[in-house]
């Protein structure tokens, strides 16, 4: 990935509700197109969360901030009751035009106030 969790290149491409873990250098690195990112956590990036053709109406995510996971150490992404960066705050994606998403990682479908990341 020369660096970076997710390295694109030409392109329309979108990235919702993910969780980018240990970046070496940088969360999404866009190098040409136009890549949209919403609702998503990029922890431990060295360099930059996001960086290069990000599409300007990304929005809801939390770059290097300290979200409290489970246990990330293993691989539990899954966000603490107690975290107070991300939980309940990410947008509704259910009418996007874009890609509408309707239920989250474990298949359960989303209610509510959204969390920004995976879960």
């Amino acid at each position: 990935t020369n660096g970076s969790c997710i390295k694109t290149h030409n392109g329309q491409v979108t990235i919702y509700n993910s969780t980018l873990a240990t970046c070496d250098t940088y969360g999404v690195n866009a190098v040409a197109g136009n890549t949209l990112v919403k609702n998503t956590i990029v922890t431990e990036a060295a360099t930059a969360g996001l960086i290069g053709s990000i599409h300007g109406s990304s929005s809801n995510n939390s770059i290097n901030q300290a979200v409290e996971f489970f246990d990330s150490y293993y691989g539990d992404f899954r966000l603490k009751n107690t975290d107070t960066i991300a939980k309940d705050a990410g947008v509704n994606l259910s009418a996007d035009t874009i890609i509408a998403v309707t239920d989250d990682f474990t298949s359960a479908v989303r209610a509510g106030t959204w969390d920004i990341g995976a879960t």
